[in-house]
């Protein structure tokens, strides 16, 4: 029932009818409450099909739930899930989980962020390349920090995705090479330092033993090579040595030569084999390497400062590469060394007064450089001196008069360069001097009297000292040539075209019998033979203005 209404709707039962003769039960006011009351269906009083709604007492419990009688709709809706107040709950449940979430994961990320970001901050520019990943078990034994203390060359640019020849180097001892070594290993460092310089020239590209082909067969690292036979002069096959970076020891790779006692390396030669790349200063950890022969390949860049730290080294032969740069003030620290070889690279500068500690040198080439300056003082310290090749230079000034205290030369090159003056008045000093190339500077005046107290000499190339065109102009060598030069006994050539030498040509020109044959060549139209001689190659060309040819 509906206590707004006087009259009660009564459900229908059996598609009866609610009649409203029944409707109206007290006929006074409100129905009473109906709480699921008992029905008496009538049938015998002519309202068959109709229900009786009968009054049931209240229950006591005023808090009992009461209700409302509603008209049945066959075609209404199911309430919506909105109202539900069971969803209503799961739902902002569900909502504050993923806010929780989403919120803790936010504040994870930034913490990270934020951690990340400090440690980079406290980090310092990095001087070495990033290592490699662990990929074995060998790299957590201390091997790469043990060998990235020994690192001294630059290590590139941090963007660059390409690992240095030294963290190359480092990757291969750890996880690649088949000895297995360990921090402890007495030749782990050696070991190292030659494959630093195998990464860094290009091992796979060199002329010879530079590494294994892939259709070798066998288990043999052997490279055949041909290799100069110092007796005969003649290329034999050789068989000795093994392919760089194979198992093998290091001291049986191509050019390695070991001591026996020690297996250290004390001779590393590679010549003319495509190593193309820089000069590795980790060479320098071969700390028994005396002879170092690199000549005729494709190095470039600089040397490096660190080359004065071979305590021991003998030889250094770096000529014909295409190193640049001025030569390190450090290499005159190598005190020990006996020859050293720069020549035809880029190398520029002057030579350094540090020149005369060097005093055990040997041989000196400096030849076809850039260098200019003069020619120091401090080159007369090197008393034990017997080759000294400085020609092809932009060297100016004049020769040093010291330069004649090297009583032990016996060939010096000094051609094609802008030096001046006069030749040294004791040049004759120069005892043993069998080559002396002058050609092509700026020289001028007489020869000096002692010049003919060269016994020994056998070639003296001087032509085309005159010039009248370029500064620094020159005149050439002049005067006349002295009697004396009959003493110069051993002298196979004199060549002396385009100077202004004048006069009459001494017969004594006739006792030099190791001359062979003579000619003369005056303004290019005359040419002249002594008598009873045995010249081979005596040219006094045009600008010499010579007589007495009789």
């Amino acid at each position: 029932f509906d206590e707004s209404n006087e009259k009660g709707a009564l459900l229908e039962k059996g598609g009866g009818t609610v009649s409203e003769e029944v409707a109206d039960l007290s006929g006074k006011g409100k129905c009473p409450s109906v709480e699921y009351g008992e029905v008496d269906v009538y049938e015998n009083d002519g309202m068959h099909g109709l229900v009786e709604a009968v009054q049931v007492e209240e229950d006591d419990d005023e808090e009992a739930f009461i209700p409302a009688a509603e008209e049945y709709d066959p075609d209404a809706k199911p309430p919506s899930l909105l109202y539900n107040p069971r969803f209503r709950i799961f739902t902002c449940l569900l909502l504050l989980v993923v806010v929780g979430v989403t919120v803790g994961l936010a504040v994870g990320l930034t913490q990270d962020m934020h951690t990340t970001e400090n440690m980079v901050n406290k980090t310092e520019v990095p001087t070495l390349m990033p290592s490699a990943a662990p990929t074995s078990e060998r790299d957590s034994m201390g091997i790469r920090p043990f060998l990235q203390n020994l690192y001294i060359s630059p290590q590139g640019d941090d963007d660059s995705n390409n690992m240095s020849p030294q963290e190359m180097a480092t990757d291969w001892i750890i996880n690649q090479d088949a000895m297995q070594l360990t921090e402890d290993s007495p030749n782990i460092v050696q070991r190292w330092a030659l494959a630093v310089l195998a990464f860094a020239t290009q091992h796979e590209n060199w002329n010879v033993c530079g590494e294994r082909p892939s259709q070798a067969s066998g288990l043999s690292y052997k490279c055949h090579t041909q290799t100069l036979n110092q007796v005969t002069g003649e290329y034999e096959d050789n068989a000795n040595y093994s392919f760089w970076m194979s198992p093998d020891n290091e001291c049986a790779w191509y050019g390695v030569t070991c001591d026996p006692d020690t297996n250290a390396t004390v001779k590393l030669e590679l010549i003319e084999n495509n190593l193309n790349g820089t000069f590795p200063a980790e060479l320098t950890h071969l700390s028994d390497l005396r002879v170092l022969r690199l000549n005729a390949n494709l190095f470039t860049g600089k040397l490096p400062p660190k080359i004065s730290q071979f305590p021991t080294l003998n030889e250094l032969f770096l000529h014909g590469n295409f190193l640049t740069g001025t030569i390190p003030e450090k290499l005159y620290d190598l005190n020990k060394l006996q020859q050293l070889s720069l020549g035809f690279n880029d190398l520029t500068g002057t030579i350094s007064t540090k020149l005369g500690q060097l005093r055990n040198l040997k041989g000196l080439h400096l030849n076809d450089l850039l260098l200019y300056g003069t020619i120091p003082s401090e080159i007369g310290q090197l008393t034990f001196l017997s080759q000294l090749f400085t020609h092809n230079n932009a060297f100016t000034g004049t020769i040093p008069n010291e330069i004649t205290q090297l009583t032990f030369l016996r060939q010096w090159t000094h051609f094609e360069t802008l030096t001046t003056g006069t030749l040294p008045y004791d040049i004759g000093n120069l005892q043993d001097l069998e080559i002396l190339y002058l050609n092509k500077n700026r020289l001028s005046g007489p020869l000096p009297p002692s010049f003919y107290n060269l016994s020994r000499l056998q070639q003296f190339r001087a032509w085309e000292n005159r010039n009248l065109l370029q500064e620094p102009f020159s005149t050439g060598f002049n005067g006349t040539i002295a009697s004396e030069i009959g003493n110069m006994k051993a002298l196979v050539s004199f060549i002396a075209e385009k100077n202004s030498f004048e006069g009459e040509l001494p017969a004594e020109f006739g006792s030099l019998t190791e001359l062979g044959k003579c000619y003369f060549l005056m303004g290019g139209e005359h040419q002249m033979h002594l008598c009873g001689c045995n010249i081979s190659f005596l040219s006094f060309c045009e600008h010499n203005y010579l007589s007495n040819f009789d």
